[in-house]
């Protein structure tokens, strides 16, 4: 994609630039959109158990009005089937049962002068000028185009940003703007205290994306693979349990890898078999202690000999050959899964209700997925559960009918997960979304309180009954 490009050859734009003209350029890009990833990659990562991808796009990418007055307006008409092709890679994703998190990875002006954000001359400029309006813009634009579609998990205000005085209001503004239910995810500008704190000031759905990497310092590069493990599996471990717990659990580790410097790997006796063990740690880390995890990256130019970078050449290889919830239902098929689940009975009413089928298998609004992290939050469906014996609520101390109905909708909530083969991440956003909708009478802390307790036991006890109902039959 570089061979040809102009100027320092590290950027899109200088792919867009190079190349000896823009009808070559489009061309190139063009193929490369229809070509590099296609449905059966979507396919094979539902195969193996991935429920979400992460797809970073820049403003370039909505196509040549959005790059008028920008570095990329002098290449604009590259773009201009663009977005298109955004939408097309959404579609696929759909079609495979995978959810979408979109990322705009190149901000106008950039938001950190990184090669990796559309720029080759290291500024970052997002707050300079009119950049901070037309990102404004731009997510708008977003935002309206993606809010109706069910499989978009989230949108992700920027990637990497610089950090910055008017960040924080730059979030606020943006997330005010943008007007859609959808979950906004906003990155910790690498300060995870600061917007740990900040996050846990909201209530509405806003996750705080973290990146983890280890090849980047020179502390980096003197630590050895398995230090870096050791480190992973403790003091990085305690810090984002902490930092999750902070902000009600709305924290993922958006990007992570396998990669470690040739210096780090020279002090092992066994470089491989600490590479493996590195990544394994944190994959189980990341998973214990945050909502979800995505690996930077899918594929790569020269992917098969770079498990570091890989996630497509590190499995079966640095990573496990499969990543399912409940991996015992690896074999089976949705339907099959499905099957394994009935419809909830005699679940407590609805106060703010006078349908009885106005159950709470229709106000559940399910929100977040484990390990992988998805947040098919907006799903409205009902959906028919066949054969797992539904438990009758446990009484709390009061035996209220509000820790009733949490346990009811978060036992539901469950099984909803189930039939896509996932488990709910974001545990504490969902309850807190479920609660809202019970009006006025439930609006006390202790109500709430006896609510959030038996959702969360409703959630833990429905998946426990799923894993029982998956488990292989012991051999006689």
């Amino acid at each position: 994609m570089f061979a040809c490009a102009s100027g320092d050859k590290e950027s899109e734009y200088d792919i867009a630039s190079g190349w000896g003209s823009k009808a070559s350029a489009r061309a190139l890009l063009e193929k490369h959109w229809d070509t590099f990833i296609g449905p059966a990659d979507f396919a094979y990562l539902a195969g193996i158990g991935i429920n979400t991808v992460r797809l970073p796009i820049g403003y370039w990418s909505l196509g040549p009005e959005f790059c008028k007055g920008t570095l990329f307006e002098s290449v604009a008409d590259v773009y201009t089937n663009s977005w298109s092709r955004v939408l097309q890679a959404i579609r696929w994703a759909g079609a495979a049962g995978i959810g979408v998190l979109v990322d705009l990875h190149g901000a106008p002006g950039s938001q950190n002068g990184e090669s990796h954000s559309g720029v080759s001359d290291h500024k970052a400029q997002l707050f300079d000028s009119d950049n901070r309006d037309k990102t404004i813009k731009v997510l708008q634009y977003v935002a309206q185009q993606l809010c109706n579609i069910n499989h978009i998990v989230g949108i992700q205000i920027l990637n990497e940003p610089k950090e910055h005085e008017m960040l924080a209001a730059f979030y606020d503004e943006a997330m005010t703007a943008m007007n859609c239910s959808i979950p906004k995810y906003i990155h910790d500008a690498f300060n995870l205290a600061k917007y740990s704190e900040y996050n846990s000031h909201r209530q509405d759905f806003v996750v705080v994306d973290h990146h983890s990497y280890f090849v980047f310092t020179d502390k980096d590069n003197t630590e050895s693979a398995s230090g870096h493990t050791q480190d992973v599996g403790s003091s990085i471990a305690t810090n984002l349990a902490a930092h999750s717990s902070q902000q009600r659990g709305n924290l993922i580790i958006g990007e992570w890898s396998c990669a470690l410097s040739s210096q780090s790997m020279k002090k092992e006796n066994d470089p491989e078999a600490s590479q493996k063990e590195f990544c394994t740690r944190q994959m189980e880390t990341y998973g214990a202690n945050t909502a979800g995890w995505t690996f930077w990256s899918y594929m790569k130019e020269g992917c098969q000999a770079d498990p570091g970078w890989c996630f497509k050449s590190a499995v079966g290889n640095k990573l496990p050959p499969s990543f399912h919830s409940y991996p015992n239902a690896a074999s089976k098929t949705l339907d099959g899964v499905r099957l394994l689940v009935k419809p909830l009975s005699g679940a407590a009413p609805d106060p703010t209700s006078s349908d009885p089928q106005d159950s709470s298998s229709l106000r559940t609004s399910a929100a977040g997925v484990r390990r992988e992290n998805g947040t098919f939050r907006r799903r409205q469906t009902s959906i028919h559960h066949r054969h797992i014996h539904q438990r009758e609520p446990p009484s709390s101390q009061n035996g209220t009918i509000a820790f009733q109905t949490g346990y009811r909708d978060g036992y539901d909530t469950a099984l909803k997960f189930a039939t896509y083969l996932s488990k709910v991440g974001f545990k504490q956003q969902c309850m807190m979304d479920n609660c809202g909708g019970f009006g006025d009478q439930y609006n006390s802390i202790g109500v709430q309180d006896e609510y959030a307790d038996g959702y969360l036991k409703g959630i833990s006890e429905g998946e426990h009954a799923v894993e029982a109902t998956l488990v292989p039959a012991k051999p006689l």
